[in-house]
């Protein structure tokens, strides 16, 4: 998810198996071109748990919504946390319906 010049990455799988880290590339023209810097978040809290293929929107001016996907053992997820992406802290959210586990989540004029 790209929002102004910074390019947010959540979760995912990686050789080793599925991760549950979160990384922002901060972008910024130069005379040379369109230069990059990755950085980590880091928290005080846990991010939410490993999983690939999950749904995420950038929501209010500091969150990111982040709902479903494949666990580490390969079981289908229905479940919702916000990241605070200024204090990196996860907040998980009760889904009562997890026949959603594969829809694409929207978020319009949501603040959380």
């Amino acid at each position: 998810m790209a929002r102004g010049s910074q390019v947010y990455i959540v979760a995912g799988k990686a050789a080793t198996g599925r991760r549950n880290d979160a990384h922002v590339l901060h972008l910024s023209h130069t005379d040379r071109g369109v230069l990059g810097r990755w950085e980590e978040l880091r928290g005080p809290g846990l991010l939410p748990p490993e999983r690939s293929f999950g749904a995420a929107a950038l929501a209010a001016p500091h969150k990111l919504v982040l709902f479903g996907g494949l666990s580490k053992t390969n079981q289908h997820l229905a479940d919702l946390h916000v990241l605070d992406l200024r204090t990196v802290t996860d907040n998980t959210i009760a889904v009562t319906s997890p026949t959603l586990t594969h829809h694409l989540l929207a978020l319009t004029h949501m603040c959380v």
